[in-house]
C-alpha cells in the first residue's frame, strides 16, 4: 500500500487506522464474506490457481481499498473504517475486483 498509493497510506497512518483493523477478515477468510457464494468461488479459484497466490491476495485487498479511495484519502478515523469495511459492498462481479488487482501488479 505504501509504494502503490501513498496518498491512502499516508492518511491511515495519520489518522491511527491499522491495516489489521480492516483487512485481516479479508486474510482470514479469504473474502468470504464479502461476496456471495459464486464470487467466492471465482476468486478463490484465481487464488488457488496461482503460484503467487498469497502475494496476488495483497493486490486484491489494494484494489478493494482503491474502490473507496477517496473517501479514504481525506476522511477522519471513523470515516476510513466505515468506507474500508464496505469497499466491496458494490462488487457484483468480482472478475472486476480480479481485473484491478492485476492491473496493480
Amino acid at each position: 500500500m505504501k509504494s502503490l498509493e501513498p496518498r491512502i497510506f499516508a492518511n491511515l497512518e495519520k489518522q491511527g487506522v491499522n491495516h489489521q483493523f480492516y483487512s485481516l477478515r479479508w486474510f482470514m477468510l479469504l473474502m468470504c464474506q464479502e461476496f456471495d457464494m459464486s464470487n467466492v468461488i471465482r476468486l478463490w479459484d484465481t487464488l488457488l490457481s496461482d503460484p503467487e497466490r498469497f502475494n496476488f491476495m495483497n493486490f486484491v485487498c489494494i484494489a478493494s481499498v482503491r474502490r473507496v479511495r477517496d473517501h479514504v484519502v481525506e476522511g477522519d478515523f471513523a470515516e476510513c473504517m466505515e468506507s474500508l469495511q464496505q469497499s466491496t459492498d458494490n462488487v457484483t462481479d468480482v472478475r472486476t475486483l480480479l481485473n484491478e488487482a492485476k492491473l496493480a501488479l
